[in-house]
């Protein structure tokens, strides 16, 4: 092989392999994280939030309703770090973060309207695994909602020997927040379709049951490493 012939080969290598983001064709194909920021920005549209996302498999793929984005699952403008992405499961409605270079299908979302942004920046500096937005931020929902809710923000459910911790803690020295009177999802799981929710309204410190995963309660999250993490009464 000639040097003319080297030389082109090396410059077609590297156009293959430093292709710029916006050059791949998302809404075709499934394309990576960079792509698909790209696609959508060239498009003069944008990536749909956690929160966006979250609603649309509410609205899409809950309560018996069908639609061809419910198999499979699709990026979020939330980056975790430098090489990760969040994204949601739209078969599950559970948010978890994936590498950058995986591919997914991509839909982009109209630009926000002036002054939406900043609201949307300021609604998300709260405290960890508050996602506004979410039924479970405001309200009861499912124990899937509730994973995602908490998921989202790097936070999860309580496990269930600490939620006995926890109501010892917190409603079991004399005062009695509202809070300690409710029910919540836990993390765990018994089965396919049922999972454990917590009370700390007992004569004991706590009572836990299994429930239907379909059920609604109140949603609390904890940090990873279990760090107690107080919630207001609701």
């Amino acid at each position: 092989m000639n040097k003319l012939a080297i030389t082109l080969v090396w410059i077609c290598s590297f156009a293959v392999l430093y292709l710029p983001a916006f050059a791949a064709d998302c809404g075709q194909e499934s394309c990576g994280w960079d792509s698909a920021m790209a696609y959508c920005k060239k498009n003069g549209k944008r990536l749909p939030t956690m929160e966006e996302l979250l609603k649309a498999w509410e609205d899409k793929c809950t309560g018996g309703k069908t639609s061809s984005l419910c198999s499979g699952w699709y990026w979020s403008s939330k980056e975790l770090n430098l090489t990760q992405a969040w994204a949601v499961s739209f078969r599950e409605g559970v948010a978890d973060f994936y590498e950058k270079s995986r591919t997914a299908p991509v839909f982009c979302k109209p630009p926000r309207k002036p002054g939406a942004q900043a609201a949307a920046a300021a609604g998300n500096k709260g405290a960890p695994g508050i996602v506004s937005g979410t039924k479970c931020a405001s309200g009861q929902c499912n124990w899937y909602e509730a994973a995602a809710y908490c998921k989202s923000s790097g936070v999860r459910l309580y496990k269930v020997k600490e939620w006995y911790d926890l109501c010892h803690a917190e409603c079991k020295s004399g005062k009695t927040p509202d809070n300690c009177k409710l029910w919540y999802w836990l993390g765990e799981a018994e089965n396919a379709n049922d999972a454990f929710s917590g009370t700390c309204d007992s004569p004991a410190d706590a009572s836990v049951h299994s429930v239907e995963k379909t059920s609604l309660t109140y949603a609390r999250c904890t940090q990873p490493d279990g760090k107690m993490e107080k919630t207001p009464a609701k």
